[in-house]
Formats: C-alpha cells, structure tokens, sequence
C-alpha cells in the first residue's frame, strides 16, 4: 500500500515538474493597452498588471478598457517602467484591496482611485509630484496615507469622503490644501498643517465630526468658507503666534487680525462668547452647527 501511495505522489510530482510555467500560474482573462508603450492584464485570481514604458492614457468616467470587469479587480501592480496614473482608471474598482506604485510613477491622475471602497491603504512613492482632483474620493476604507515630501499641494476633493480615515501626514512641501480635501473624513481626529501652507481651501475640514483641534500656522493667508464647519468635536482653532492675518481668544474662535470679522466659529465649543465692540461684520454662517 505504501509503495503504491509513494509510487502515486512521485508521479504525480513529475507531471507538475514537467508541466509549463503559465500551467500552474493564474490565467489571463483579459487583457490590451492602455497607453502609447503600456499594456494591462487582468488573471483569474484578479490581479490587474499594469506594465510598459511612459504614462497611462487618461481615460473618461466609465471608459477605463478594464471598466466593465471592475468587480473581478482585487489588487493593482503597476510595473517600475510606467510613470502615471491615468485619469479615472481605477474609478469603482470596489472590490480592489491594495495597489503597488513604483518609484517611476510622477502623477496620479483625477478620479484614479475615486470609490475603491475596499482599498485600506496606500503608499505614495517619492517620485509623485501630484494628486489629481479627487484621486482618492470616497475610498472608504482607507485607514491612514502618507503624502510624500515631492508634492507641493493636495487637490480639491483629494480625500472627500474616506470616512475611515484617522490620520494623514501633510509633508512642508505642501503651500496649499484644496477645496473639500478632506471634507467627510468622519474619522479623522488630528490633522498636522505646516508652516508651508498658504491657503486652506473651502470646505477642506467640513464635516471631520471627530477632530478635535486645528492649529493655523504662521504662513496661512487665506481659509475658504466653511473651511471647518460642522467639526462637532472641535474646540478650538488655534494660530501660530507669529500669523499676522489671524488670532484666536481662549474659546478657540477665530479672527482677523483687526478684530473686526468673526472668521470661524468651530461650532461646538463650551459657555458663551462676548463679541467684542471692535466687530462691525460677522461671516456667513459663522455660527452654524454651535450645538
């Protein structure tokens, strides 16, 4: 009985050995170009290649050669070699876990990742100088990201609606934090700024219910409207002492610096505020949500 158990399993053994490599791999189920020198695959155990020379094509919603077999995309491997990411291409790939970007890649383009609601986490390579309109848009899951010191601002909508998102490092090379950035990050707790940034933009911290301070620093210029409205948990937006465009009292509420507009108010801090007689006008919606 042994021998013929022995005799099987070496048989069988020789049969895998002499069997062709692409035998015992994943099959490709589909596959094309996707660029002037770039090609894509996609195999049976839904691994999308991506591989060749020079940069993506930027496609159209929807239009992404690998649209239609979005569900079946678990993970992206983007071959060293490629050096963008195209506009929308993985746009409602909801079942895409993890992608690896190499160190070739420079730009990712608008929507490229925009409802990977199962993507928890990327790396960001050096060698990326920009993010694209609302790349990382309603990525749901996504927990943590790291912006590499190579890009210079973060893009309106960049981050909008990753509401598992806790925390995000903003490197000193960023001057500017666009329009609903991270607007609807529900989960988002502290947020570092830089002395590098200029301008946060309209909407940028909207609706971040579970951040709990902000400190402006010293460069700021420029906060859009409702730039932190509907922070539930904030209790304070505090300015670096050396910003000569804002300042804060010890409730947290925002200025000028002449005292004569009521900027910010974080909507949820404790007792009450005397407005002072300096103030002749008070923003839009200054105080909404002071629960």
């Amino acid at each position: 009985m042994r021998k013929r158990l022995l005799s099987f399993v070496l048989a069988v053994l020789m049969i895998v050995s002499i069997l062709p490599a692409t035998a015992l791999a994943a099959d490709i189920v589909d596959s094309g170009t996707c660029g002037a020198e770039v090609t894509w695959t996609l195999d049976s155990e839904g691994v999308l290649t991506i591989s060749g020379t020079g940069a993506m094509k930027d496609y159209d919603p929807y239009k992404a050669p690998w649209y239609g077999s979005r569900s079946r995309v678990k993970s992206a491997v983007i071959a060293d070699g490629v050096t963008s990411i195209g506009d929308y291409a993985f746009r409602d790939c909801y079942n895409l876990a993890s992608v690896s970007i190499p160190d070739s890649v420079t730009s990712i383009g608008a929507d490229a990742f925009w409802y990977c609601t199962s993507l928890t986490g990327v790396t960001i390579p050096d060698s990326v100088t920009s993010i694209g309109w609302s790349a990382f848009c309603v990525c749901k899951s996504l927990t943590g990201v790291t912006i590499p010191d190579s890009v210079t601002s973060i893009c309106d909508y960049a981050f909008n609606g990753c509401t598992s998102l806790t925390s995000v490092t903003i490197p000193d090379s960023v001057t500017s934090i666009g329009e609903c950035a991270f607007y609807k990050c529900g989960s988002l707790t502290s947020v570092t700024i830089p002395d590098s940034v200029t301008s946060i933009g309209a909407w940028a911290f909207r609706d971040c219910t579970s951040l709990t301070s902000v400190t402006i620093p010293n460069n700021v210029t420029s906060i859009g409207d409702f730039a932190f409205n509907d922070c539930t948990s904030l209790t304070g937006i505090w300015v670096d002492r050396d910003n000569n465009n804002y300042s804060s009292d010890a409730s947290g509420v925002l200025f000028n610096k002449d005292m004569t507009t009521l900027v910010q108010c974080p909507g949820a801090f404790s007792g009450s505020y005397a407005i002072p007689d300096s103030v002749t006008s008070i923003g839009y919606h200054a105080f909404d949500s002071c629960k």
